[in-house]
């Protein structure tokens, strides 16, 4: 297949009929050339992804696919919710070819999707670690921590991401054999469920964005809709609070439990907000993310205050050296924060992404582009004891055991283009400081 033009598209592209204030820039049209995000942005593709493949290969993860896609023998390794960090690569990936293409990267993401592909089951379902540990009649037996729709969810954002940046198709069948098989076990008249960890909110409404398949929308409604009310995950340690399900999200005042958790979920629901035109939802998801500004968020715009599950502590609960701020959840305020400010035009939510790009999230990579935190403590005290994985005291490290932090710092470092631009039909607006060109198609400003 030859290689298609190099054109970077946006990570959350509403569509034309969609109520949005601003609009992202159109592939092509947003480019970083110069200056400090170049140099980040360009560490990263050389170095940052390489070193991503290398471990990824290291830890199993490619390996789980290629055994059970039958080209080699063994055990699962790793986390339940392994395959999502290859996923989350294969975004990056995307990204980095709509920037400019790479006849080497370019190949390494077509072999990654050929494993992931010869590992999906006959029935669309795929998840690599779960095939090899469990029978098929335990899928989706536990919905609280085996991960499967999030995992899904990384999946289909690579799918959409290879798709619009690189002109790279094969992901794109294999999600939507996914969505297909999800169709036939979730919904309205099915099993009333939804994952434990969101992220499946966000790229079915990405992939409906793509395909304009309104039955993908209507699946990413229900999983949004069903978190609080139907599922509640009973039984399931520390409740409901954790998943981000003691309510509805359109009842929630406050974002609760698991920090990445909850941010994923209101970003889904902000898209959901867009697309929809529902203005009930959109002010629902504006107010609970001013309430995070005020009471839950670090001077950096760290998010997490506790290392107990990954947490939102109580509101100004902000301890300084055993804060967490996981590089995992700047990342999801990012993307929270991006929806909103293309949902209502709101310069706050600018002013958001630039706190949180230039403090918690820089901080959680090294100027090389390959070592990495995972928490994000503001404080270290003199001999503090390197005794858990994710400890700052370590410094930064090459990867961890749950290493869902490396790889989503790659995806972000490589869509940064989109988030310095918007358009609207009376022109161009800037919204970060950075070195490039940005245009609206009539005319092209560089900065």
């Amino acid at each position: 297949m030859a290689a298609a033009p190099a054109q970077l598209s946006a990570p959350a592209v509403p569509t034309t009929q969609a109520s949005a204030a601003l609009r992202p820039l159109a592939p092509g049209d947003a480019r970083i050339t110069d200056g400090f995000w170049h140099t980040r942005q360009q560490r990263n593709r050389s170095a940052g992804l390489r070193s991503g493949y290398e471990q990824l290969e290291a830890s199993g993860t490619f390996r789980n696919f290629r055994i059970v896609g039958g080209a080699e023998q063994g055990e699962a390794s790793g986390m339940i919710f392994q395959d999502s960090d290859g996923y989350k690569w294969l975004e990056a990936v995307a990204y980095e070819l709509g920037r400019e293409d790479d006849p080497e990267l370019r190949g390494m993401a077509q072999q990654v999707t050929g494993w992931i592909a010869s590992a999906q089951q006959e029935d669309g379902y795929l998840n690599s670690v779960h095939t090899l540990r469990h029978s098929p009649e335990e899928r989706y037996s536990n919905m609280a921590w085996n991960h499967e729709l999030y995992c899904y969810g990384h999946l289909i954002q690579a799918a959409v991401a290879l798709s619009r940046s690189a002109g790279e198709e094969e992901l794109l069948a294999v999600a939507l054999r996914i969505v297909d098989h999800l169709r036939s076990v979730f919904g309205p008249d099915l099993r009333h469920s939804t994952c434990g960890h969101p992220v499946i909110e966000m790229a079915l409404v990405e992939l409906y964005r793509l395909t304009d398949r309104t039955d993908i929308q209507d699946l990413a409604r229900f999983f949004l809709d069903v978190r609080g009310a139907d599922e509640r995950f009973p039984g399931a340690h520390p409740g409901p609070g954790y998943f981000s399900a003691d309510v509805p999200v359109r009842a929630a005042h406050s974002v609760e439990g698991h920090a990445v958790r909850a941010l994923y979920l209101f970003a889904g629901a902000t898209d959901q907000a867009i697309e929809d035109g529902d203005a009930e939802l959109l002010a629902r998801s504006e107010a609970v993310f001013a309430d995070l500004l005020a009471t839950k968020t670090y001077v950096t715009g760290g998010m997490g205050a506790r290392w107990d599950w990954e947490a939102f502590g109580d509101p100004y609960e902000m301890t300084t050296d055993r804060g967490y701020a996981e590089t995992c959840a700047a990342i999801g305020a990012i993307q929270w924060a991006w929806r909103l400010l293309l949902a209502t035009g709101k310069g706050v939510y600018a002013d958001a992404v630039e706190r949180l790009l230039f403090n918690a999230f820089l901080a959680g990579v090294s100027l090389a582009g390959t070592e990495y935190f995972y928490v994000n403590s503001l404080q270290l005290r003199e001999g503090a004891k390197a005794d858990e994985g994710r400890s700052i005291a370590h410094g930064r490290r090459g990867w961890f055991d749950c290493a869902c932090c490396p790889p989503n710092i790659m995806r972000t470092f490589a869509s940064l283009d989109h988030l310095v631009a918007t358009s609207t039909s009376e022109g161009l607006q800037i919204h970060q400081f950075a070195a490039g060109t940005w245009s609206t198609g009539e005319g092209t400003e560089r900065l």
